[in-house]
């Protein structure tokens, strides 16, 4: 027991090679659309490398004789079953594939049969493995080879295929059994005599006797019967009967033709309105049209109908054709049958005559050699049944065929009888149509006399001629109808656009004035402030301003009036040309309504003649009567030269187009002023805003701090070209990197600021991180105030939140490993929020973090952040300007006092300084 489990659990029987052929899973049975043709490729390489291994395996009987009987074991084994049932599964769906195998493969569907039950050899394996040794297939399914898994599904789907299960895998017939094993547990129990005994009854119960025989011959006699019965059916469908229905064809087709054309000469006929009164002629034209149409609708009937049949006939033929391929396959099939059954036959008397001749010698040989024969002789019934089948098939096809002609014979037969009388039908309709066209033709005669005369009427001028010549000048007068709509159009945009335009330089010589009083206010009681000299210096330079503005409104003043002159001048001439043209157009009008009443007269006439009146002589006076009349009104009325009103239009045109670009020069220049006039008032409103804010600035420290504090703002030129600035309370020195902190990219100033004795200095004492706040605001509050103040004030409001300032509080290296001190309860800075540095110490990140501050025991490294943060808060109650943003504090690397303060930056953004400088 332990040596057959051994055998399940190792690589087995089979080539270990076999684990490592890949292989892309089973394709779906709901898969649609095209199959990847890498896919194909793949399974194919995979076909022929299975086919080398096992041509290497079938070298040694005995293991020929295992694969029959289903006794290889391993997993190897579970692999060579595994790949055989999916190239089945992969056939069913895979065209490229099945054409691959259709070629390479000798009896396709015994191979389909082979896969089949390999499918059901990798299941009983797989399961016999799992029970024994799970892990050697837990190890197979990290190999390169397909999953395992859809082994139960791949069995399905072939069983259905080989009908052996329906769609709900219920069994619709008995399994085939797998051939005996050439050794199995009772043969070592049997004696020689005993096996041999039993493989001569084997032999004798092979089904390869006369039941089989008959059953060959029996399919190739019922194909031999049918073969000449087929080919007269063909024959009929290409010789006879394919004659009489091409020769029927045309006579349908000649029929229609003939009708038609009655039927299209007594249309003709039936449009004919006569002038004398022919009774019964009109409801005998119509009659005949009806029969004709009748006529012509049963032979398009018959057309259609054998255009059908023709189709029917042509389908069958090919049906045939194909079906006579399909007996000649047939027919090569069963061939082969009897050629296998003969060979098999033979290998029965052999091993029927070796086992009566001493076959104690060769008894293993001859049980492999049986069991190869049994397996032959399975695969050869399989095949004969099949065969049987497809002969059924065959002959039920060939007996509807037969049917099928006979139905085509009946309905052909049936069509020529009803062709036949219709081309009676068709004679008599002809007859008929010639008689009535004779009739006509009578008529026409009679009526000829009354048509020469109404030909008099129609050799003159024709009343479309002269519509065409009075509608052409009514075109002429709409064209100019439309330059003058368009002068009128232009002319309303001209006067609509100079309506508010030429209000424009009184409200701006209005404005101009309102803003040199407001400037003249602005400097009442400023005279000898310091602080607002240059301020007021920009005043005087806005009046100048506002005076040049007004210079030049007094001059686009007298544009203006030109202008209304020119609008006036042009409104009078488009008066007068306006009442030439309504003058043309009635007279126009007057000659359509008198063409009306000629149109109406002549119709008149025509119908008396259409009457067919008796009195030619009469109609004939009437008739030059109204020639004459019509001539004198052609010559009259030609149409007018409209040369003067187009002139005159074009000369108005050229009035507007010299006017126009006029106009809109003036606009132009009066919305430059006016918008020069803006920005002055903006201008003079911002010195105005700039005077006071110092002067509440001022006015703050003073009251704040009890100091006169002598503010100067820093111009934004210094800022920007500046390497220091200095002033009174304050120091900024440049800084030579461009981006100390990541994504401000502008220039950097080193802030310095001076106490109360002007001396530069921002120090803590030893371990301190705050100040007293008097201490504070008497040593630095106006220094703070100035600074922000001075730093600021030259720039625009909007501008000034770009400005930042950024904060570093510093330690030097004095108690550095003994310095222990409490938060003190008033700056109780627990966790302060700074830009954290990068690599280089002086460079730091634009993305803040929190950094944590023991309320105990803090030590000499928290002391730069706390620095830092204390600033900022001092910063924030003396300035509102300012929102000072912190970075991460350094403890330098000595001692020395000067190091114990915090470090002031001011930032300035690279695109604020060039806006400035292009201004």
């Amino acid at each position: 027991m332990s040596a057959q489990i051994n055998e399940v659990c190792q690589d087995g029987d089979c080539d270990p090679a076999l684990q490592s052929i890949p292989l892309a899973e089973p394709l779906s049975a709901k898969a649609t659309g095209a199959v990847d043709p890498q896919r194909a490729e793949q399974y194919k390489a995979a076909y022929q490398r299975v086919q080398q291994i096992k041509q290497g395996h079938a070298q040694t009987p005995e293991w020929t004789a295992k694969y029959r009987s289903n006794q290889l074991n391993g997993k190897s084994c579970l692999r060579l079953n595994q790949l055989e049932s999916y190239f089945a599964h992969e056939y069913e769906q895979n065209p490229d594939f099945a054409k691959f195998i259709d070629q390479n493969e000798t009896d396709v569907a015994a191979w389909r049969e082979d896969g089949f039950q390999a499918s059901r050899r990798a299941i009983n394996l797989n399961k016999r493995i799992e029970d024994k040794c799970p892990k050697e297939t837990r190890d197979l399914e990290k190999g390169a080879g397909p999953s395992l898994a859809n082994l139960p599904a791949t069995y399905q789907k072939l069983g259905q295929v080989q009908g052996y299960f329906d769609k709900k895998g219920n069994l619709l017939k008995p399994l085939e059994q797998p051939a005996a094993a050439t050794t199995t547990a009772d043969d070592k129990n049997l004696s020689k005599k005993e096996q041999i005994a039993e493989l001569k009854d084997k032999v004798s119960k092979l089904p390869l006797g006369s039941p089989m025989q008959n059953k060959i011959t029996g399919i190739a006699d019922a194909l031999g019967t049918a073969q000449p019965k087929l080919g007269n059916l063909l024959g009929n469908l290409v010789g006879p009967l394919q004659s009489k229905l091409s020769a029927f064809l045309p006579g349908p087709f000649g029929l229609l033709s003939k009708i038609n054309a009655a039927k299209d000469l007594l249309g003709s006929l039936k449009n004919f309105v006569p002038k004398i009164k022919v009774g019964g002629l009109l409801s005998k034209i119509g009659d005949l049209f009806k029969k004709g149409e009748g006529l012509s609708k049963k032979a398009k009937d018959l057309v259609d109908r054998g255009e059908k049949l023709k189709d029917k006939h042509d389908k069958l033929t090919l049906e045939a054709e194909d079906l006579k391929k399909e007996m000649d396959q047939r027919t090569a099939a069963v061939e082969k049958l009897k050629q296998k059954l003969g060979d098999l036959a033979k290998q029965k008397a052999e091993l029927t005559e070796k086992l009566e001749d001493k076959p104690r010698k060769i008894l293993d040989d001859l049980k492999d050699a049986v069991a190869n024969v049994e397996k032959q002789a399975g695969d050869l019934a399989r095949e004969a049944e099949q065969e049987n089948q497809k002969k059924d098939e065959v002959l039920d096809k060939v007996d509807a065929l037969e049917q099928a002609k006979e139905a085509i014979e009946k309905e052909l037969d049936q069509l020529e009888k009803e062709a036949k009388d219709l081309a009676k039908e068709q004679e008599a309709l002809t007859e008929e149509t010639s008689e009535v066209e004779a009739e006509v033709e009578q008529v026409k005669e009679q009526e000829k006399a009354v048509a020469d005369l109404a030909q008099q009427l129609e050799d003159l001028k024709s009343e479309k001629a002269k519509q065409e010549e009075l509608a052409q000048c009514e075109s002429e007068l709409k064209k100019l109808l439309s330059k003058l709509s368009g002068v009128d159009a232009v002319q309303n945009e001209i006067k609509k656009k100079s309506k508010g335009l030429f209000a424009l330089p009184g409200k701006l010589l209005g404005k101009l004035s309102d803003l040199k009083l407001f400037q003249n206010k602005i400097k009442l009681g400023k005279n000898g402030i310091p602080l607002v000299g240059k301020a007021l210096a920009k005043v005087d330079q806005l009046t100048e301003t506002a005076n040049m503005i007004g210079s030049t409104v007094e001059l686009l003043t007298g544009k203006k009036t030109r202008l209304q002159e020119q609008i006036k001048n042009i409104d009078q001439k488009l008066e007068l040309v306006n009442g030439i043209y309504e003058g043309r157009e009635d007279l126009v009008n007057g000659y359509k309504d008198q063409l009306i009443q000629l149109i109406a007269e002549k119709s008149g006439l025509k119908g008396k003649m259409d009457q067919g009146m008796a009195d030619i002589a009469g109609i004939e006076t009437q008739v030059q009567d109204f020639i004459k009349r019509y001539n004198i009104f052609d010559e009259n009325s030609n149409c007018l030269d409209q040369q003067e009103l187009e002139e005159k239009i074009a000369e108005l045109e050229k009035q507007q187009a010299e006017t126009e670009p006029e106009l809109e020069q003036l606009e132009k220049e009066l919305q430059d002023a006016e918008q020069r006039t803006e920005a002055l008032k903006a201008d003079t409103e911002a010195a105005a805003e700039m005077i006071e804010e110092i002067e509440v600035e001022k006015a703050a420290i003073k009251e704040e701090f009890g100091t006169e504090v002598d503010l100067e703002p820093v111009t934004v030129e210094e800022w920007s070209e500046s390497f220091q600035v200095e002033r009174s309370y304050w120091d900024a020195v440049f800084h030579p990197d461009d981006e100390v902190v990541d994504g401000y990219r502008g220039r950097y100033f080193e802030v310095l600021l001076k106490d109360a004795e002007k001396t530069i200095k921002l120090l803590f004492g030893p371990g301190e991180y705050y100040m007293d706040k008097s201490t504070f605001r008497k040593t630095y509050g106006p220094t703070i105030g100035a600074f922000a103040t001075e730093a600021l004030q030259a720039m625009k409001k909007a501008d000034r939140d770009q400005v930042k300032l950024f904060i570093q509080g510093s330690a030097d290296l004095a108690g550095h490993t003994t310095f222990s001190g409490n938060l003190d309860e008033r700056y109780l800075y627990d966790e302060v929020e700074v830009l954290p540095q990068k690599s280089d110490p002086e460079n730091f990140s634009n993305v803040p973090t929190a950094k944590s501050i023991p309320e105990r025991n803090f030590c000499n490294d928290h002391l730069p952040d706390l620095r830092g943060r204390y600033l900022k808060e001092m910063i924030s109650i003396y300035s509102k300007k300012f929102d000072p943003i912190i970075l991460e504090g350094a403890v330098k690397q000595f001692q020395d006092k000067e190091e114990r303060n915090a470090i002031i930056y001011l930032f300035f953004p690279e695109d604020l300084l060039s806006t400035y400088e292009k201004e």
